[in-house]
């Protein structure tokens, strides 16, 4: 009995000690980040002849809680009241540095398609570029089931860590929205294409104590909100010199 009481001091403890982590992982400009070397090559298209100019796009988000965690309704039933715990991303202290980071990794990703000529991350006004693309970011988040015990004991070196993390899973969710997104032509001022960009991951991963998974599952969905972004610009056609 005594052994039993022992041991539910330690998980307690241990949960303690987990939720508690679970809240200091910042979101900062350096977690943006993604491979770029299997994307699509979309060279030859209509725009290819033009330099693309890219404004660091405005972020327009919600502010962020003041804490890393969030109930969020159960999915055990429509008529469901529980709610659940889950962490997300927070980056209160690096806003504006994260918007800038998310605009370079934009550029990157467009680059690696090699769908513009050239493209490049600008303030300067007029731009040094054929096309300037502007947008905002309504949406930035990375989001997944807070499971404060099984991550502690997942994380230990022995049988029981093997056995949790072989046979729990949880949930996790990403979202990117681009918002206002415009493509405009320098010298005429003329709109080629408008809309909103959007990225949307979902899935399960065993259960781990890595917070930094979260921001991972943001960055994929920002990989996914560029890859509509693209889509769309695809089927956008190039000025006319004589309207030019």
């Amino acid at each position: 009995m005594a052994r039993h009481r022992d041991v539910g001091r330690i998980v307690g403890v241990i949960a303690l000690c987990c939720f508690g982590a679970a809240c200091t992982v910042p979101f900062r400009p350096a977690n943006i980040s993604y491979g770029v070397e299997d994307v699509p090559i979309l060279a030859g298209g209509p725009l290819s002849r033009l330099s693309l100019a890219i404004r660091p796009f405005e972020d327009r988000r919600a502010q962020d809680a003041n804490t890393s965690t969030r109930e969020i309704p159960s999915e055990s039933g429509v008529n469901s009241r529980k709610s659940e715990t889950w962490d997300v991303t927070r980056d209160s202290n690096h806003r504006p540095a994260v918007a800038v980071g998310i605009t370079q990794m934009l550029a990157k990703h467009i680059a690696a398609t090699q769908m513009f000529r050239q493209v490049t991350v600008s303030t300067t006004s007029p731009a040094e570029a054929d096309l300037v693309l502007t947008g905002t970011i309504r949406v930035f988040e990375g989001r997944k089931q807070s499971r404060p015990v099984a991550e502690a004991l997942a994380s230990q070196f022995s049988l029981v860590g093997a056995v949790t993390a072989a046979t729990q899973d949880v949930r996790y969710e990403g979202d990117t929205d681009l918002a206002d997104v415009k493509l405009i032509d320098v010298v005429m001022g003329a709109v080629l294409w408008q809309g909103d960009a959007t990225g949307h991951v979902r899935g399960e991963a065993a259960v781990n104590a890595d917070q930094a998974e979260i921001y991972r599952v943001a960055n994929r969905s920002l990989r996914a909100a560029v890859s509509d972004l693209l889509h769309q610009l695809a089927n956008v056609e190039p000025p006319t010199e004589e309207l030019r």
